[in-house]
C-alpha cells in the first residue's frame, strides 16, 4: 500500500523585496517600527499607518500577547 508523505516546510517570517525580489526576514517589531529596509538593495519600505490602522492594531495586540506568554513559557 502506498502512503503519501506530507512535508511541512515553514519559512522564516519575512517578505520579498518589491524592487529586487530577494526574500528577507521581518519581525513584528520591525513592522510596527516602520524601519524595514531590504538588506540586498537598500530599498526602504514604509507602511501607510492610516490605511493599515486596523492591521497595525492587530499586530500590536498579537505582539503584546507574545510578550506576555514568553516569560511564562521560560519558567516551565
Amino acid at each position: 500500500m502506498d502512503q503519501k508523505t506530507t512535508y511541512s516546510y515553514q519559512r522564516t517570517p519575512g517578505l520579498d523585496c518589491p524592487k529586487c525580489g530577494v526574500y528577507f526576514p521581518t519581525t513584528i517589531p520591525d513592522l510596527l517600527s516602520g524601519g524595514i529596509e531590504c538588506p540586498h538593495c537598500g530599498l526602504k519600505l514604509s507602511i501607510d499607518r492610516k490605511a493599515s490602522d486596523h492591521a497595525m492594531q492587530a499586530l500590536e495586540k498579537f505582539q503584546a500577547t507574545i510578550n506576555k506568554q514568553l516569560p511564562a513559557a521560560s519558567l516551565s
